[in-house]
């Protein structure tokens, strides 16, 4: 769809971001992934992004005013989410 557009017509900033905050989850929805046989909560060594690498990336795209989402398990687990969020608002 981007490459459809008339090269004028694309944006040339990033319009949208995801933060994938967290892997853990609290719930067990049966359509969700992270139920897959092939991923394991438990065992996964995926790391979280830190909360100094949130920031320098809004910070580098502040000026741009992007949409931000924060996604990722069960982002209201992550003790810092009120923090993130209060960033994200005052950028």
């Amino acid at each position: 769809m981007f490459l459809n557009k008339p090269l004028f017509a694309r944006s040339l900033y990033p319009e949208l971001i995801t933060f994938i905050v967290t892997n853990r989850c609290n719930f067990n929805c049966p359509g969700c992934s992270s139920n897959s046989p092939l991923y394991t909560r438990k065992n996964s060594k995926v790391k979280e992004i830190s909360l100094d690498d949130i920031k320098r990336v809004i910070d580098e795209v502040a000026g741009f005013k992007p949409f931000i989402y924060l996604n990722g398990g069960e982002p209201t687990l992550r003790p810092d989410l009120i923090e993130i969020i209060k960033y994200i608002k005052s950028k």
